[in-house]
């Protein structure tokens, strides 16, 4: 799904401090749900009757002389469609973001994250982006009633992380972004990964994992005046074949997977309504 940055007192949508509930996205038999500040807290298979990945949210720092700053909780404005939303908000006075969120299109079922930013400050800028998933919805749940997956034998494979759930059929799931993040790095250990989200410093890349896997990715960018840089998010879930799956995170580079399905065209007397 593509969009254009407009500057942010130009966009107009509801504002993130009057939402009490979470945002809600359905499409076929898979459900979002989204918080406030653009986290999702699930992604529910209906048909499966369980979630399929939890938790997700990216944080972003500014480095200045070495120190890593964390940008602090801003308000946002909000555009939401019964199948995507738009959270829009600037942290650190000149740096403008605007995140969508949507379902994703292939032969896989999933949900796509696009992160625009923007310098809209007269000096350079130099930016940590940590992306936060919980694929077994074990580690962030809100709720014990719901479930996700046992465990998971995950594999970094550079560009995304490849994962077999422990299960009978062994279904598959993808994590990861367009360009490739600069490291991956995973852990069981939920205290241990909010220390690390805390301060903005992770250690080396892990190569694989297994268990209730945290995944965290890592983008590092110095955005001159005006200068936009665009990442791509994406969990993608495939009850049968892991190979399906990877061939359908692939399909990011075409664009097409992150582009709305095409819905029942509605016709009236005036051209306005339709």
């Amino acid at each position: 799904m593509g969009f254009a940055l407009e500057p942010i007192s130009r966009f107009q949508g509801l504002r993130s401090s009057t939402l009490r509930r979470p945002l809600c996205l359905s499409e076929g038999s898979s459900r979002i749900l989204l918080d406030p500040d653009g986290s999702v807290s699930a992604f529910d298979s209906l048909s499966e009757k369980r979630v399929l990945f939890g938790r997700e949210q990216v944080h972003l720092y500014k480095i200045q002389a070495g120190v890593v700053v964390q940008a602090q909780r801003q308000e946002l404005s909000i555009r939401a469609t019964p199948r995507s939303a738009q959270f829009a908000g600037r942290i650190f006075d000149g740096l403008e973001v605007l995140q969508s969120v949507g379902f994703f299109h292939g032969g896989s079922v999933g949900y796509f994250r696009k992160v625009k930013l923007r310098n809209a400050g007269a000096n350079s800028v130099k930016v940590r982006m940590i992306d936060l998933a919980d694929p077994t919805a074990a580690q962030f749940s809100d709720s014990p009633f719901r479930w996700g997956s046992l465990g998971l034998n995950a594999f970094n494979r550079g560009s995304h992380v490849a994962m077999d759930e422990v299960s009978e059929p062994p279904s598959a799931r993808v994590f990861g972004s367009q360009p490739q993040p600069s490291k991956f790095y995973m852990s069981t250990d939920r205290p241990r990964i909010q220390e690390f989200i805390r301060t903005g410093e992770f250690p080396d890349a892990v190569a694989g994992m297994s268990g209730q896997v945290i995944i965290a990715s890592q983008h590092d960018f110095e955005l001159s005046p005006n200068e936009t840089r665009d990442v791509i998010f994406s969990s993608i879930y495939n009850p049968s074949k892991l190979e399906d799956a990877l061939a359908d995170f692939g399909r990011l580079d075409q664009g097409s997977a992150t582009q709305p399905a095409r819905g029942p065209a509605i016709l009236t007397s005036s051209p306005a309504v339709s």
